[in-house]
């Protein structure tokens, strides 16, 4: 009797645990035998460097994954070349393909390209919205600086800002490319750039590319760097298996990080996604909790849904028996409307402003004006997100509604300070800064007349003249920050 309870409970406790290891594996069939991991094209990556002993070591932004680099060679002899204040961490952007072997407990990163890397905050640097531009170039003597987006240049110079077309195809050689471009005058503007270290900042910042420019007036030399291309194929967000008993839930987010939650059992597993193509991505599941784990799975996408018909686990390739499908979650977000209510008043300091000053003598010389008695009044703000706070500067020149000529100056980290950005007539305040971006830079919305006006950034300045006022229904989202909200203006005079 005891030896049939005995076996009795044996058998139970067999069925038993049987069942809690096929719920908690997704069922499959016979092995297809070794079958090595999916390798896929290198994707833009930005975020920390470090060295660790001898070894080098990539963190994306936002993120605390650490890959292992292995092949370092030009990243070491580029960090030889910079003038670097020890145990500096560096901001990096790079092309990149995350993988792993089978005999790595963690994924490490193969480098195709490096497109920039520099001291700056890295913090900052990762906040900054990547914006459509494909190249960006710039020089010190004398300063000037260049976007590429689309059929479009952008240059801004101390003298001049312009916008050239760019209407042939780039003509690209061996060891450079050429882009021919001309204005509204019909002059003609050539951007010839080569790959080859180029070395900004008295040796701080290292851009992938030596630039060439020749223009009507001058001819400029620089560095230039193609920008990382964000990720635009929608892949990234929630996603719930539809087919299986199990339910499961699926989070890809854009630094490529996989969340595999699997929740009746309560099974969490992490790792990195990639695309393989235009219709397909990969999934690497690297850990179990703190256990390294190597599962793969290669999804076709169908407009919202992934669909899978194998695992490759520890490089051995299995169907399942039942796809693996999973719907993207939409989730409806309501945009936060523009409204001055608990708005950060951000007014103009008591004391003057010596270099904003100087800025707009230098101004005014250039434009051959004399400003005679005209005062200013000037906040900062950053209105880019590049580190540094621009000068949003009102002058004394307003009509009958109180609304005057505004000038704007871009922030720099050079003796110069601040350098001309912008002028616009007719400005009421207080301003509200408001999230919307154009060319990386903040839109401005003020109301006259019981009107509200928007400010855009149009990749040069923002607008001259202020024309078509916001439309009623157009919903805008706010940064919550007033610019010279109902307080003292503290004008100064404008010195020469």
């Amino acid at each position: 009797m005891r030896f049939s309870l005995y076996l009795f409970f044996s058998c139970l406790f067999f069925l038993l645990s049987a069942c809690s290891s096929s719920t908690s594996e997704l069922a499959i069939k016979q092995n297809l035998g070794a079958t090595p991991f999916t390798s896929a094209p290198a994707e833009s990556f930005k975020g920390e460097l470090k060295f660790i002993g001898k070894q080098t070591y990539f963190t994306p932004c936002a993120t605390d994954d650490l890959f292992l680099i292995r092949n370092d060679t030009k990243i070491k002899d580029i960090y030889s070349q910079l003038n670097r204040i020890k145990n500096t961490p560096l901001y990096i952007e790079l092309s990149a393909e995350i993988y792993i072997t089978p005999n790595d407990k963690e994924a490490r990163m193969r480098v195709d390209d490096i497109y920039y890397l520099t001291q700056k905050n890295i913090l900052l640097q990762c906040a900054k919205h990547a914006g459509p531009f494909s190249l960006k170039a710039q020089g010190a003597s004398p300063f000037w600086r260049l976007t590429v987006d689309k059929n479009l240049i952008l240059l801004a110079s101390k003298a001049i800002n312009q916008a050239y077309k760019i209407t042939k195809e780039p003509i690209v050689s061996s060891n450079q490319t050429s882009i021919v471009a001309t204005n509204e005058q019909g002059k003609m503007l050539r951007l010839i750039y080569q790959e080859s270290p180029c070395y900004a900042s008295k040796n701080k910042e290292y851009w992938g590319y030596k630039a060439q420019l020749e223009t009507p007036w001058n001819n400029f030399s620089g560095c230039l760097k193609i920008q990382a291309t964000p990720i635009t194929n929608n892949v990234m967000g929630d996603y719930q298996s539809t087919e299986q008993s199990d339910l499961i839930s699926l989070s890809l987010n854009a630094q490529h990080q996989v969340v595999f939650n699997q929740k009746t059992e309560n099974i969490i597993k992490t790792g990195f996604w990639k695309n393989k193509s235009a219709d397909e991505i990969v999934i690497m599941l690297t850990k179990q909790g703190n256990n390294p784990l190597q599962e793969e799975y290669v999804f076709s996408r169908t407009q919202q849904t992934l669909r899978a018909v194998a695992i490759n686990k520890n490089n051995q390739r299995s169907p399942l028996l039942i796809p693996l499908i999973f719907t993207k979650v939409t989730k409806q977000v309501k945009p936060a409307l523009l409204t001055p209510t608990d708005a950060k008043n951000i007014n103009p300091n008591e004391r003057l402003d010596k270099k904003v000053q100087h800025a707009l003598a230098v101004y005014f010389h250039a434009q051959n004006s004399d400003p005679k008695n005209t005062q200013f009044s000037v906040v900062k703000y950053d209105l880019n997100d590049d580190g540094i706070n621009d000068a949003i500067i009102m002058l004394d020149w307003c009509n009958r509604s109180n609304a005057c000529e505004m000038l704007i100056f871009k922030g720099t980290k050079t003796k110069e300070a601040y350098i001309f950005n912008s002028r616009i007539s007719a400005v009421k305040t207080p301003l509200n800064v408001t999230t919307d971006l154009h060319y990386l830079w903040k839109s401005l919305l003020f109301k006259t007349d019981q009107q509200s006006f928007l400010l855009d950034f149009d990749g040069i300045n923002y607008t001259l003249k202020i024309k078509v006022p916001l439309e009623k229904n157009k919903k805008t989202t706010s940064t919550s920050h007033l610019l010279f909200n109902n307080a003292p203006m503290y004008w100064n005079k404008i010195v020469n």
